[in-house]
């Protein structure tokens, strides 16, 4: 079983209380952490700050499920190739990169940096600084977005970079934008499997759509004109089979 050292430093300032999480990651020792392990992750917001002190190479998958890296993965690099090249991946590996930023220096070895990412509806984003939406240096859009439950921190080659995450930060909202406000559906051919909430009889995909529309969980649909089967379905990743979805635009 492979241990992983987590720190804990409290701060008290004027009648509040609040902790920061840091996580030192050694590539050599071969660390990886689930941010839900140490209680990281967020638990309601679509975004997530932290700051990185190290040579080079922070990484960060989105996963659909906890604790696990199957796919559908999104893959985020800060400062690889010797804090040169950033990038957002799809999958597994390094063969679908959708996303890249080349400048020296991200990362640096003596005094922490701030950073954020986020994700709210597929909208993948990464900037510096400690305000969403301020500072972005990266971002895709992912049409057959997913649910992320989990994420995955480590490093590569030899690098040692240490993490913090506050669990009360100072952060300018993100103001969120309802999956229904636009009304309308994309066709997409390259999905993963989606949850399915609820199957529908409907006799056209404007049908189908609207029994989306009247459910919250709703993100998207399957529709068969052959059988005027319509399936519901959340953004939830539950497998990797690829599947062709009306996918609510976000």
């Amino acid at each position: 079983m492979k241990l992983f050292l987590i720190l804990l430093t409290v701060y008290i300032p004027t009648g509040m209380i609040w902790a920061d999480i840091s996580v030192p990651i050694r590539a050599a020792s071969g660390d990886k952490v689930f941010l839900t392990d140490c209680d990281a992750f967020p638990r309601n917001d679509k975004f997530l700050t932290f700051k990185l002190k190290g040579t080079k190479d922070a990484h960060l998958r989105l996963l659909p499920q906890k604790r696990t890296t199957k796919e559908p993965i999104l893959q985020i690099a800060i400062a690889a190739w010797n804090n040169y090249r950033s990038l957002i991946n799809k999958g597994s590996g390094l063969s679908n990169i959708v996303s890249e930023y080349n400048k020296w220096g991200l990362l640096d070895e003596n005094q922490f940096k701030d950073f954020w990412i986020s994700w709210e509806n597929g909208h993948v984003q990464v900037g510096t600084g400690n305000l969403v939406n301020v500072n972005t240096f990266m971002e895709w859009q992912e049409s057959c977005y997913f649910a992320v439950n989990d994420i995955e921190i480590s490093g590569m080659h030899s690098s040692v970079v240490n993490w913090i995450f506050p669990n009360q930060a100072t952060l300018i909202p993100l103001v969120i934008k309802s999956p229904f406000n636009e009304g309308f559906f994309t066709m997409n051919d390259n999905c993963p499997e989606f949850e399915v909430i609820k199957s529908k009889e409907a006799k056209s995909r404007s049908e189908c759509g609207m029994h989306c529309e009247s459910y919250n969980t709703c993100r998207g649909f399957l529709f068969s004109i052959h059988t005027n089967t319509c399936d519901l379905v959340s953004d939830n990743a539950v497998g990797s089979v690829i599947k062709t979805v009306y996918k609510m635009k976000s």
